[in-house]
């Protein structure tokens, strides 16, 4: 499985990328030399817009990002690096990026919002951040923004 590691310019693109299943690291506060060493130790495919970062030494394996669309950009990524098989949608947390499990709506009730108690059956939870999820409006946009990813170019296997 490969892990990424955007740099702070690319906080969309780490979003959606975690929204299609992949594991991505990402601070809007990551320093440059921090990034490298992360990306030594964790062999960790770092994704940057800025050139010099990608030419430090420590950095064995990236990805020169070519444009500023998010959407476009994450069609690059999962192109160049051959991913389409890898696509897993809605199985990491967006914020964190941490794998989502099953939560019983039993066990989650109270925290629920009272708009979404009744509404909804099957819930997800975030393994590390505890954030839950349900395939609500955040769903439905998540899945427009997966159509607008196959009208920029996405090609998934049959």
């Amino acid at each position: 499985m490969i892990h990424f590691i955007a740099d702070v310019h690319l906080g969309k693109l780490a979003r959606i990328l975690r929204l299609l299943g992949f594991s991505v690291y990402y601070r809007n506060n990551l320093e440059d030399a921090e990034i490298a060493n992360l990306a030594s130790q964790g062999d960790l495919v770092v994704l940057s817009r800025d050139r010099e970062l990608l030419k430090r030494r420590l950095i064995k394996k990236s990805l020169y990002i070519t444009s500023t669309d998010p959407i476009v950009q994450t069609v690059q990524v999962i192109s160049v690096l051959g991913l389409e098989d890898s696509i897993h949608p809605f199985t990491r947390c967006s914020l964190c990026g941490a794998s989502l499990c099953h939560a019983d709506k039993s066990a989650v009730y109270e925290i629920l919002p009272p708009s979404v108690r009744d509404k909804y059956d099957t819930f997800y939870q975030c393994s590390a951040c505890g954030k839950l999820f349900w395939k609500g409006d955040h769903f439905r946009t998540m899945t427009r923004l997966f159509e607008r990813l196959l009208d920029k170019g996405l090609h998934l296997p049959n």
